[in-house]
């Protein structure tokens, strides 16, 4: 009989998580104190509605005149009824069901019905009035304040009585405004964490996905960015954990002593502007004015300008947005632009704060220091041209965080929006110039999709976040011809030149670098159709991979399946066993030393076309467009079904490719069907795709594929197999298909506000993020789906 831990039935979820180490399901004994004494109730009540008569010391007074009441009413209090166990201690806590401690409630109703009296009498101009009699305490006083303890003490838990329960009119907005203030209180504690309820569950749930693994440093599109390299340790998952259950427990208190349903969306809404200056050329005629003014020139062969881009699928629709076209031809090496180092916009202005943030957030602070400034800010002009509003997940409610479905983008999302709300606390009001939480967000977005690398510090030093007036207008295309990154800085100048010509009428496009849509989507606020530079990591590492590999081709633990210790115990060994004969094999994979086919040598031209022959390749078992698997991946794959075939000689198994196959036929004829049917034959299976051999009806299909096979290429054969149904696993694992996801993006709003058609009925309306989301995981299905119908052609 397995052994269970006993725990007091009185122990709080706190105490069980720091003295046992689990997260315990909450009880009626757990309590959340949201103050830590008087004085701090007082301190922040004073701060977010403001003192009694302005005044702090009359405020703690009047604090303490209902303390005091209150405790001389308890000891003289014969009732039975009263639960003097929660009523007689004074520590401003909120328990289960609803249970509000009854001095913070005393002390809030008191502090408001002293408010609104002094109030009163300044409106009215009494002399002799409530507000002296509070200030100078009179029977009169007393007695207000014993009728606010009787009250305070008829109501045991806030939801166990009517909401609707009459009380004296002359309290009745007191109690009203003590709730108000209890419940204001636990939202700033709920504002303070810095990630919200439904954000934490998606981490919890995202840490179990099995591509999220071993993140290597020179992997990152962003280095400095430290929520990139956060993992979660077991301890991390429990405090994990506790901290959604603390949160879930505020959530159920809120709801209990509202009266109302939960409100789960604790998110400000961010108001959806537009770009500044649109179909208004003055914004615009006064940047390029001041760039004249700033030594910026650009060439008359250009023009800044609203540009109607054509859709560029099926789904998406004809769009405005700013950007650089050519008024006449231009020859390649002509120059563009001239920029001075001198007119880029950086952290470099001396605001004392703190040191405990990165790079991006010092520079979204100095951006908000000078927009604060308005006209007197020496970027006036250029401040006033930036776009209101970037259709960034960023801005996803939290409970739209799950519309995205890659779990390694909803997990780095998460980890974006957590370092937003801890970077923003954690800078002074000084440097944010007492920025809104929304403006300083808006900020970040601008740093991630405009900011630069340049040699703006003395000595041509760089630095990492530099906004660069006009050399961000040029929008990312991985068909660019407008080129910087191969340019020097001569005489503390940048040009922009011109890569290959350029047509009269074209948009001129440069490049932010080879960028996944992954990155464009989170940072940037769009995605790509075809991006040669896109990829999907199918797992976190080449361990990870092959573990997943041996789950799905070994049978030779099967014999233990109705014992699990014996059939562990055999995964064990089996395991250990294959990991040994190809660590050599992965560490050759990992060397970028693995034959390369055809498919991947047109991928890497390209690249070099591109102008990217030196891009930085790490393998992994990736995808890439087209259906195209790095082959370092496959290689591994391959290797891992040689060292199979290698146990199962040692071990005296005979091999399930060895046989010959007469009634497979011709190959042409055989094999795709075969594979058509191998396909179909794995998605019906409960457990697909684990289990592989475990019956004869899936391996019949694959055996008729792989025999029809030379024999020096059935391993990879079996590898490409591998790897599409892993794709298909994956595929299978999202809660909508390809083809809902088509209908979601065919029924656009837009579109459909000029059809009549039965699928355009009952669409309702969508943010431009939310749909660009729905967007981006299409495509990442579509990318998924590729190597599958590659491998079935």
């Amino acid at each position: 009989m397995p052994l269970a831990a006993e725990y007091d039935a009185s122990s709080t979820m706190r105490d069980i998580f720091i003295f046992r180490g689990f997260v315990a399901k909450i009880n009626h004994q757990d309590k959340f104190s949201l103050f830590h004494d008087i004085q701090d109730a007082v301190d922040w009540y004073s701060s977010t509605f403001g003192a009694v008569n302005n005044n702090r010391y009359l405020t703690l007074r009047i604090a303490r005149d209902a303390v005091r009441t209150l405790t001389a009413y308890l000891s003289n209090q014969e009732t039975t009824s009263l639960d003097r166990s929660n009523a007689s201690e004074m520590n401003f806590s909120i328990g289960a069901n609803g249970f509000v401690d009854h001095y913070m409630t005393s002390i809030f109703a008191t502090l408001s019905y002293a408010k609104h009296a002094l109030t009163e009498d300044m409106i009215e101009g009494r002399i002799t009035s409530v507000g002296l009699i509070v200030k100078n305490g009179t029977t009169r006083w007393e007695r207000i304040l014993q009728s606010i303890a009787t009250e305070t003490l008829s109501r045991y838990r806030w939801n166990m009585m009517d909401c609707k329960k009459h009380i004296d009119s002359s309290l009745e907005f007191a109690f009203k405004s003590a709730k108000t203030t209890i419940l204001q209180r636990i939202h700033t504690v709920l504002q303070s964490f810095s990630t919200d309820l439904s954000e934490d569950q998606y981490l919890l749930d995202a840490a179990g996905w099995e591509g999220l693994n071993n993140v290597e440093d020179e992997q990152l599109a962003c280095p400095s960015c430290r929520w990139q390299t956060e993992q979660l340790s077991f301890y991390d998952y429990l405090a994990l954990q506790y901290r959604l259950s603390v949160k879930t427990f505020l959530s159920e208190m809120t709801s209990a002593i509202s009266c109302e349903a939960n409100k789960t969306d604790d998110i400000s809404k961010l108001g959806l502007g537009t770009r500044p200056g649109e179909g208004d050329n003055g914004a615009l005629q006064r940047f390029l004015g001041w760039c004249a003014e700033h030594d910026l020139t650009i060439s008359d062969r250009l023009t800044i300008t609203d540009i109607l881009v054509p859709p560029q699928d099926e789904f998406s629709r004809p769009a405005k947005v700013r950007g650089l076209v050519a008024l006449a031809d231009i020859h390649q090496g002509e120059t563009l632009s001239s920029l001075p180092m001198t007119v880029g916009l950086f952290n470099n202005d001396s605001v004392s704060g703190s040191s405990a943030v990165d790079a991006w957030d010092y520079a979204a602070a100095r951006l908000l220091r000078e927009k604060v400034k308005g006209n007197e800010s020496n970027w006036a002009p250029y401040i006033a041209i930036l776009p209101e509003y970037l259709p960034t997940p960023i801005h996803l409610e939290s409970r739209e965080l799950l519309e995205v479905q890659w779990w390694p983008v909803i997990r780095e999302l998460i980890q974006v929006r957590k370092a937003i709300k801890e970077s923003y606390t954690k800078l002074s009001p000084n440097e944010l110039s007492l920025a809104s939480y929304n403006e300083y967000k808006w900020a970040v977005t601008m740093v991630h999709s405009r900011a630069f690398t340049l040699p703006v510090k003395p000595d041509e030093q760089y630095e990492q976040y530099v906004f660069m007036p006009f050399m961000d207008m040029i929008n990312h295309h991985y068909h660019y011809k407008a080129d910087w990154m191969s340019q020097p800085v001569w005489d503390g100048k940048l040009e922009i030149t011109a890569r290959r010509t350029v047509k009269k009428g074209e948009e001129i496009f440069a490049s932010f670098g080879p960028r996944t849509n992954d990155n464009l989507f989170l940072y940037y606020g769009f995605v790509l159709e075809d991006n040669p530079f896109d990829a999907v990591p199918l797992f976190g590492s080449f361990e990870e991979a092959l573990r997943w590999f041996v789950g799905l081709w070994t049978d030779n633990c099967a014999d233990f399946a109705k014992n699990q210790v014996k059939a562990s115990r055999c995964q064990r060994k089996t395991w250990q066993n294959f990991w040994n004969r190809m660590k050599n094999p992965v560490e050759e994979a990992e060397s970028g030393s693995a034959a390369q086919g055809r498919d991947w040598g047109e991928l890497l031209n390209y690249w070099a076309d591109l102008g990217f022959q030196f891009l930085p390749y790490q393998p992994g078992p990736t995808i890439y467009p087209g259906g195209i698997i790095d082959p370092s991946f496959l290689a591994v794959f391959s290797s891992s079904f040689e060292v199979l075939e290698t146990m199962r000689k040692d071990d005296g198994i005979d091999s399930p490719w060895s046989d010959p196959c007469p009634e497979c036929g011709n190959h042409s004829a055989v094999g795709s069907s075969a594979m058509h049917k191998f396909l179909a034959c794995i998605e019906k299976q409960s457990s697909f795709p684990r289990g592989l051999l475990d019956g004869p009806t899936c391996q019949s299909e694959l055996t008729k594929v792989v025999l029809k096979e030379e024999k020096l290429t059935r391993a990879m054969l079996l590898a490409r197999i591998s790897v599409v149904l892993r794709c298909k696993e994956i595929l299978s694992s999202f809660p909508t298909t390809i083809s809902e996801d088509r209908d979601l993006l065919k029924a656009d709003p837009d579109t459909c506000s000029q059809e009549t058609s039965a699928s355009c009925q009952n669409v309702q309306s969508v943010s431009s993020h939310l749909q660009l989301t729905r967007r981006y995981r299409y495509m990442k299905k579509l990318m998924l789906q590729t190597p599958v119908d590659k491998l079935l052609k």
